[in-house]
């Protein structure tokens, strides 16, 4: 504070200033006026061990967990492995090719990273996730040393690293395939070379800090509420001579790369498809949710040293105010501006808590707080202690690994104990740990032809019914309102039988019900009329199947064919539905409904979609467009208001490889705002429906007469 501004204040004030500078030039004069500091190879020694001893953490965590995903890892490590078999088909062009099969919206470089593992080191999941998020977690420790290390001793580096380690929502988002490990790694990475290139007066970290950047939009859409509060500083860097080449040098490959992603991320949002922000849940939401994820001893101590560091008056470390926007303002944002409730967010803001208690831990202290440091991330890391609270929030421990209180093994050596030779469909009803995402991969690892599907449209084909009953006092799922609706009917004690019960340690049970094996010929060979079948969101009021080819020692009828003049899926009507049938097993006489017990294949012969059925589908799927229109005339043509703004979009469509359906935009536009046919091109939507337990084909569409006909 200068001595003009001194000399305005209080008595008391000015004392108490005196006591607080003279306070903190005790505390941290001799650091910062020594001399001679360590070298920087035995910091980078000492970091390189707290990393490899937080990277063993996350190894023996992963390692136990197995195969045995939650709903939302599997989505990850699906979403990982169809963008790695989309860049080996595509090659460079899927750097700035988006192929979109939902509305992720997210750059993928994160998912690219697995890409060289995948081919070089190891196709296993679990190492794949343990090498690429380790060195992830090797960048974000790096960057919190060097920030730290560009005025302050190798011991404020270390102390730092571990803190920010050690903090349960870093290992949390570690053990997962998710890009927000990308977007803290590199949000650390951009801070650090910014207070390293000395407000870019430095030409080396102002390329790394403009590379940094450049990566950061490519791993995460939201990473621009960390770009933003640097922002005056970029322009003042670029209005600086010295530092404009070097900025732009960084910055324009990252450009080119971003882009065509970016650009469809605004055309998405601007279209409402994706909403732009959620509810406001007050000014402390967020606050409250950083403190749960990384718990109360690592979020005072932060919180505390980052709010002293703001107001010191000894100054002892020059990139104060940029460390303390790093935190505030994407929290204001996501407070006022985005609003909702997106913790994970929030992660990369609450870095600035370890740089600030580094600072403004005393030497002395600091070696003290080390090692409790350590010991705190082995309890929070290590997966061997669950989340102790106090109060509402958690002082330490996180999540044990599923398998093991879902009794992973025992319920998966009874799956593979029933399955056919030639494979079969596993129905489950669970929760979002037991799941059929969560068992698919764990089963996958020593059958692939298991196939797994969350309360089917057709119970009776499966080999095995997985029920989860509910937990004490819990309110009944969807799906466990599904199976009690699924066991009263008349032919479920004929066609399964209750074979296990596993004890979970959440007083809910694990029920293992067997297929009955039957060899009945409930229907005679030849043409039968059907009514009411319904197979999960399909649903016919009147059929005709017609039987050929049973086999009197497996129940099965070789060839089969279904016809409906009309049929209802979602909400809208399918004409002249055709269906050729393979290896169809029936588990009842009945006709009104029938009840079928086993398909091996299906392929779609014909059936018909018009513009009215798909006008229906689309407005419940999308209830904010009004005025939508549909016509069908060698693509699909879509006017609609979207939120107040005329929307008109042209699609080209196709069917690929047996059930690939490829959309492709041939022109949109939003209000005044066109996207140019050159940048339409590099767009591509696909939704693989290959993988479905019933071996559904469709060979390809034509599009006649306002008619969508799929065969």
């Amino acid at each position: 504070m200068s001595d003009e501004n001194t000399q305005n204040l209080s008595p008391w004030r000015k004392k108490f200033l005196a006591s607080r500078m003279a306070l903190e030039s005790i505390m941290f004069e001799r650091e910062l006026v020594q001399t001679s500091k360590p070298t920087m190879g035995k910091g980078l020694l000492v970091l390189a061990g707290i990393w490899l001893f937080n990277v063993a953490l996350l190894a023996q965590w992963a390692l136990r967990r197995g195969y045995f995903f939650s709903r939302a890892d599997a989505d990850s490590f699906n979403g990982v492995l169809r963008y790695a078999a989309y860049l080996n088909s595509d090659g460079f062009w899927a750097l700035v090719k988006p192929e979109l099969s939902g509305l992720s919206l997210n750059p993928p470089l994160y998912y690219l990273a697995y890409v060289p593992v995948f081919r070089f080191l190891t196709t296993d999941l679990n190492l794949a996730l343990i090498l690429v998020n380790s060195f992830f977690l090797l960048v974000l420790a790096l960057a919190i040393f060097l920030a730290l290390r560009a005025s302050r001793t190798n011991a404020a580096g270390w102390f730092g690293a571990a803190f920010a380690l050690a903090m349960p929502f870093v290992m949390e988002t570690a053990r997962r395939p998710a890009p927000e490990m990308a977007l803290m790694a590199l949000v650390a990475a951009m801070y650090a070379c910014y207070i390293r290139s000395d407000e870019f007066l430095d030409p080396k970290w102002s390329f790394a800090f403009a590379v940094c950047v450049g990566l950061g939009f490519f791993s995460h859409r939201f990473f621009w509420l960390y770009a933003l509060p640097l922002v005056p500083f970029i322009m003042a860097g670029l209005a600086n001579p010295n530092a404009r080449d070097e900025l732009f040098k960084g910055f324009f490959p990252g450009f080119v790369v971003n882009l065509p992603w970016y650009v469809f991320a605004a055309a998405v949002v601007g279209a409402g498809l994706v909403p732009l922000w959620g509810e406001y849940h007050g000014f402390w939401h967020y606050f409250k949710l950083g403190m749960a994820a990384t718990g109360l001893p690592l979020f005072w101590l932060g919180m505390a040293a980052l709010v002293w560091m703001y107001y010191s008056v000894f100054m002892p470390y020059g990139s104060k105010k940029v460390v303390a926007a790093m935190f505030w303002a994407p929290y204001l944002i996501l407070t006022w501006g985005l609003r909702g409730s997106r913790p994970e967010l929030l992660y990369p803001g609450l870095l600035a808590l370890p740089i600030a208690a580094a600072v403004m831990t005393p030497n002395g202290a600091r070696k003290a707080l080390l090692p409790a440091v350590l010991v705190l991330a082995v309890l929070n890391q290590g997966g061997f202690l669950r989340p102790f609270p106090a109060g509402k929030y958690p002082v330490a421990g996180l999540p044990l690994p599923a398998s093991s209180d879902y009794r992973a093994r025992q319920l998966l050596s009874l799956v593979e104990a029933g399955v056919p030779e030639e494979g079969g469909l596993a129905a489950v009803y669970g929760d979002s740990n037991l799941n059929a995402d969560s068992l698919r991969f764990a089963a996958a690892r020593k059958n692939n032809e298991i196939k797994f599907a969350d309360n089917p449209a057709c119970p009776a084909c499966a080999f095995i019914l997985i029920h989860k009953t509910p937990r004490f006092g819990e309110t009944p799922s969807a799906g466990e309102r599904a199976f009690a609706a699924l066991k009263k009917r008349d032919w479920f004690p004929a066609t399964f039988d209750k074979r296990e019960e596993l004890e979970l340690p959440d007083t809910s049970k694990v029920e293992v019900y067997a297929r009955l094996p039957s060899t009945m010929r409930f229907l005679d060979e030849g043409t039968h009329e059907l009514r009411n079948l319904a197979l999960g969101p399909l649903r016919m009021e009147d059929a005709t199947l017609r039987l050929s080819g049973f086999d009197p020692a497996t129940g099965v009828y070789a060839r089969a064919s279904l016809f409906s003049p009309a049929a209802e899926l979602l909400g809208g009507d399918i004409y002249g539905l055709d269906l050729d049938l393979r290896g169809l097993a029936l588990a009842s006489p009945y006709t009104d409904p029938p009840v079928p017990a086993g398909i091996r294949s299906v392929t779609v012969r014909s059936a018909r979609i018009t513009d009215y059925a798909i006008e229906r589908y689309l407005s419940s799927l999308f209830p904010f467009l009004k005025d939508l229109d549909i016509t069908l005339d060698g693509g699909m043509q879509v006017t609609a208001v979207a939120r107040g703004r005329d929307l008109e979009a042209g699609f080209a469509l196709a069917v690929r490889d047996g059930g690939v359906l490829e959309v492709r935009p041939v022109h949109f536009s939003l209000g005044p705002v066109s996207v140019t046919p050159l940048l339409l091109k590099l767009f591509t939507f696909r939704l693989d429906f290959r993988d479905n337990p019933y071996g559904i084909r469709v060979e390809g569409l034509r599009i006649t007469r306002q008619t969508l006909e799929l065969y």
